[in-house]
């Protein structure tokens, strides 16, 4: 065996490595974003998705790969030099491996969750690796031409992810079409199924949550799990879990699209609509405000109800006079606001208030979470529960049961945790509930996204609520940066920080015993992890 075939071997099973990293890398991202289009498109147009798409080792590829392909077609004498190129992109396919082996054996390298879906596309994509490799090297006369093609291959690697994944789409359609209907099935055995559907941009989880505890102090319930809103999600639900002793079924409704609550609701059957509110969040996705408003703003849920169905609806949501419009006549309308309650008092670990005369105390964060509290009352109201019971039925709500999970760590700091995700009117509400704590206040968030158009007023808004109640303010994206920044105005201590490491020593030299700090939308884990501590 000559020096140069070690060579190769050696090159293709860094390749390898390296390929396989990214193919698990991709498919992570695709089904973060759920498969959808629109969603992991506009990922790729925030820095982060820049950045994995084009960075500094991926142009390094490209120049290595131009050069080979002059030297290789214009100048094939030229070995030693074609030898020397190779070389480089080994070394940097070297790296690539190993940091993904360091990865390996840390656990902490992206990779999809494991669902029959994903792992049928992780043995396409890591079947189509090995067929293009023994396909090239089949009819490659040169072994430079090989590593040509091979470097080819792995440059357009996320072309290549993506169209496995288009193309396994209509077959996927065709599986979900026939899980909907299955569980659409199941779901009508139950006749005296009573199902309350929750929908909005935002407030979807808590208020399904806060109902489903005090309705279960009466009846038998079911809920969809925790952020699981997507009409697979349901289907799931309904197929594993839904019993005939049920009585009432909460669901949790999510959209990307127009018509997506709608086809929800045909599935399951409402009979009373919550709208939690609708703003700008995945406006970029819906494409227009209408089509906005049309799912996550209600409308589809509202006019899937049976004639004379009971739509509930936060008349203290941004969009509520294009909701109101919108809203079908043959349904009974019930409003409801913050002002439909009295004596409201907001502390760290609790709120309180008086509604038609009964006073309640409930063990959950932020003054934002009255309104869902009224609307799941009105649920229960509406399902012949009592004021009184739905007093008693409160006390079983527990603290953690909001968005916000409250910790504090060894060194008396204490962390808000709202990281699953967020939306403009959550980043607000959870900066108000910030504002609540004494000590120094710090908020740690990436740039928001999928805004579209409302991009720079919804960030500049966000950074002037900063300036009002914050002592430091930490941002892990760039993306809109400078309109946060701009909105904070004369605020100074506002700073970009993408390193998770040095992100860890600010807030550690910065804070103290008695200091609060708000985990805001999807921060890198690691940061989380190591402060909490």
């Amino acid at each position: 065996m000559t020096n140069l075939s070690i060579f190769l071997r050696i090159f293709a099973a860094l390749w390898s490595i390296r390929t396989t990293k990214n193919i698990l890398l991709y498919l992570y991202v695709w089904q973060l974003k759920e498969y959808h289009v629109g969603r992991f498109v506009d990922h790729l147009k925030t820095s982060k998705g820049k950045k994995v798409l084009l960075n500094n080792i991926v142009l390094a590829k490209i120049v290595c790969l131009v050069i080979l392909a002059f030297y290789i077609f214009f100048e094939p004498t030229f070995t030693s030099f074609l030898f020397y190129i190779s070389v480089i992109v080994a070394v940097i396919y070297a790296l690539e491996s190993l940091s993904f082996l360091i990865g390996v054996w840390k656990n902490s390298f992206k990779r999809p969750i494991l669902t029959k879906k994903s792992i049928l596309l992780i043995v396409i994509g890591l079947a189509s690796e090995v067929i293009f490799f023994y396909t090239t090297a089949s009819i490659s006369n040169s072994i430079y031409i090989l590593i040509f093609w091979m470097i080819f291959f792995d440059v357009w690697l996320p072309v290549v992810v993506s169209i496995i994944v288009l193309f396994l789409q209509p077959f996927a359609v065709l599986i979900r079409k026939g899980i909907l209907k299955k569980a659409e099935n199941k779901r009508k055995k139950n006749k005296n199924l009573k199902v309350i559907g929750i929908t909005g941009s935002f407030g979807k989880t808590s208020t399904k949550e806060f109902l489903a505890t005090i309705l279960s102090s009466k009846y038998s319930v079911l809920k969809t799990k925790k952020h699981q809103n997507s009409e697979m999600g349901i289907a799931g639900c309904i197929l594993a879990e839904l019993k005939p002793e049920h009585e009432v079924f909460i669901v949790e409704m999510g959209a990307y699209n127009k018509g997506k609550i709608k086809e929800v609701s045909g599935m399951v059957k409402p009979e009373i609509g919550v709208i939690t509110g609708a703003n700008e969040q995945h406006l970029a996705l819906f494409g227009s405000l209408d089509n906005l408003i049309s799912a996550e703003g209600g409308i589809e849920l509202a006019n899937s109800l049976p004639r004379g169905g009971t739509v509930i609806i936060n008349s203290d949501a941004k969009l509520i006079d294009e909701i109101k419009a919108k809203l079908p006549d043959d349904k009974e309308k019930i409003f409801v606001s913050v002002k439909n309650a009295e004596n409201i008092f907001v502390e760290p670990e609790f709120i309180s208030f008086r509604k038609d005369l009964v006073d309640f105390k409930i063990n959950v964060a932020g003054g934002f979470n009255i309104v869902n509290i009224l609307m799941a009352i009105e649920v229960a109201l509406k399902l012949k529960m009592s004021l009184n019971e739905i007093l008693k039925a409160t006390s079983d709500i527990r603290l953690n049961q909001g968005s916000i999970n409250i910790v504090e760590n060894r060194n008396g700091i204490t962390f808000l945790d709202s990281s699953y995700s967020a939306n403009p009117d959550g980043v607000i509400a959870d900066l108000d509930y910030l504002n609540v704590y004494k000590g120094k206040k710090v908020v740690i968030m990436p740039s928001l996204i999928e805004l579209g158009p409302a991009t720079k007023e919804v960030h500049q808004r966000i950074g002037k609520r900063m300036s009002e109640v914050c002592d430091l303010v930490i941002i892990t994206s760039k993306d809109s940066f400078n309109d946060i920044k701009n909105g904070a105005g004369d605020f100074k201590k506002i700073y970009l920080i993408e390193n998770p490491e040095d992100v860890v020593k600010r807030i550690n030299g910065f804070c103290a015993k008695g200091d609060v700090v708000l985990f805001e939308s999807r921060i890198p884990s690691e940061i989380i992890l190591k402060l909490k501590l």
